[in-house]
């Protein structure tokens, strides 16, 4: 009887055998390649490396700042050129830039534009006034002081004459220059050193065939006079819109009659007027050019003149 033979598997490998092929392949190694000799070594090149550099960065220094306070005589972009501390070259270039800010501010100083002042004595102030806002080219605030020296209120313009002006004729002046009219009544005569206002009264002389004394002005009207000029004065109006302002309920009050006479004794150029408006209303609405118009002419709308409200929209350019 024949006896067969079993067949062989192969062992499983256990975690013993592994450590024991691991330990062995370790002890086998060359001693550069452990890491208990690796890392040591590792660090003392490092340290010798990081003193050699300290060495140079020093020495370098000191170089520097020999060579610094050997040469006292650079200029300071040479010294801000070689140094190695970039800062320093940029905190000179921030210094420099206030200096240019300012060469700035006076050019454009410089370029305030000037106007030729015309001769407005012995016009009355109103017309002065008219003449002064034609030169400028838009609304322009002059003043004006009694000659006799008794501080009268001039409340009607055209009522009182120019005596002397503070900027003589022909001479410049600007948007920031205080103009200001000596004036007198129209029935009066201008004293003979009006540039140093008198503390009496001068006597009228007397004419052969004297004016008609204007009709007295009444408080009503005097007050809506100063209410037309101070609107005016920051804001663009048509005369109806101005009448309009004056004598509503939800504007002034004032009878219309008062608003009217008010509006009819100041003079006002309406186109400028137009112009002003028609740029505001730019600024807060988007139009076309017959849009424009239409707004500024309508009784809806500013309620200017058709040929004022052309000439404010030319004036913006649209």
């Amino acid at each position: 009887m024949s006896t067969s033979s079993k067949p062989e598997y192969p062992q499983p490998v256990t975690k013993a055998d592994v450590k024991a092929a691991k330990a062995a392949y370790q002890a086998s190694r060359p001693w550069y390649k452990k890491k208990r000799y690796l890392f040591p070594l590792a660090l003392v090149v490092l340290i010798a490396i990081l003193g050699h550099n300290g060495g140079g960065s020093d020495k370098g220094t000191t170089t520097a700042s020999e060579q610094t306070s050997s040469s006292p005589s650079s200029t300071p972009t040479d010294t801000s050129s070689e140094s190695a501390n970039s800062g320093v070259s940029t905190k000179v270039t921030q210094k420099a830039q206030p200096k240019a800010k300012k060469a700035s501010k006076v050019q454009t100083a410089s370029k305030v534009q000037t106007y030729t002042m015309p001769n407005e004595v012995g016009k009355d102030l109103q017309a002065a006034q008219d003449d002064l806002q034609g030169v400028v080219g838009h609304f322009f605030v002059s003043h004006s002081k009694d000659a006799t020296g008794q501080d009268r209120f001039q409340v009607l313009d055209r009522d009182w004459q120019v005596c002397d002006q503070s900027v003589p004729s022909g001479r410049g002046f600007s948007e920031n220059t205080a103009v200001t009219f000596t004036v007198v009544r129209t029935s009066e005569s201008c004293p003979a050193t009006s540039a140093a206002p008198v503390t009496k009264a001068v006597a009228p002389k007397p004419k052969a065939k004297p004016k008609p004394a204007a009709p007295a002005v009444t408080t009503a009207q005097e007050q809506a006079i100063g209410s037309a000029q101070d609107y005016l004065s920051f804001q663009a109006f048509s005369r109806n819109g101005l009448i309009e302002q004056l004598s509503s309920d939800a504007g002034e009050g004032f009878s219309r009659a008062d608003a009217v006479y008010a509006v009819d004794h100041i003079r006002v150029n309406y186109r400028m007027q137009a112009a002003k408006s028609a740029k505001d209303y730019l600024k807060i609405e988007h139009f076309s050019r017959s849009g424009l118009i239409e707004q500024l002419e309508s009784d809806a709308g500013d309620g200017y003149t058709h040929a004022q409200a052309v000439y404010g929209v030319n004036a913006v350019g649209l």
